[in-house]
């Protein structure tokens, strides 16, 4: 039952990651064309987009853990022994 609630909220947020990395690549696009075409600018994406990029980090790290998909840094540990590789 824990499981279920877990893992359903993983999901959750990391969709909500997925909306924001959105929004986040509008938010940006939009500022570069108001500023290199309209000459104008908004003061308040440059703090949305680090607020948006802190929250995706947070929001994505659950779903990454559970899909396994987190860097390995195995190089050193390929070459043990099996009886070192179990410690």
């Amino acid at each position: 039952m824990l499981r279920k609630v877990v893992n359903r909220m993983t999901d959750v947020f990391g969709m909500i990651g997925i909306v924001l990395i959105i929004g986040l690549c509008c938010l940006v696009i939009i500022e570069i064309i108001n500023r290199n075409f309209l000459y104008l600018g908004m003061d308040w994406t440059i703090e949305m987009t680090e607020y948006m990029l802190a929250f995706i980090t947070f929001c994505g790290a659950g779903w990454l853990l559970k899909a396994d998909g987190h860097i390995k840094f195995d190089l050193i540990t390929e070459r043990l022994s099996p009886k070192y590789k179990r410690a």
